[in-house]
């Protein structure tokens, strides 16, 4: 994948991923992350999606719950792949 032809929000979006990913200690960086790094984007159309659909707690919620129930792995180097 060559994340020079994503946007460059998109490219941010694809780090912060890879960011939560390492922070919940998982090996790889599924969609879940990529959906709470949109979210994080204070002026992304992502967000402005989620809360004109008026879930946003739910949503959270949700995701949260989902990224704390993947297994997380633990030892030395341990880092998700890299896009």
């Amino acid at each position: 994948m060559d994340l020079n032809r994503f946007t460059e929000r998109a490219q941010e979006a694809v780090a912060a991923a890879q960011s939560i990913a390492a922070a919940h200690r998982h090996q790889q960086i599924e969609p879940e992350h990529l959906f709470a790094a949109i979210y994080q984007q204070k002026d992304g159309v992502g967000r402005r999606l989620i809360e004109r659909l008026e879930v946003p707690g739910v949503f959270v919620e949700d995701l949260e719950r989902l990224l704390a129930d993947r297994p997380a792995v633990t030892g030395p180097g341990v880092e998700p792949g890299k896009i």
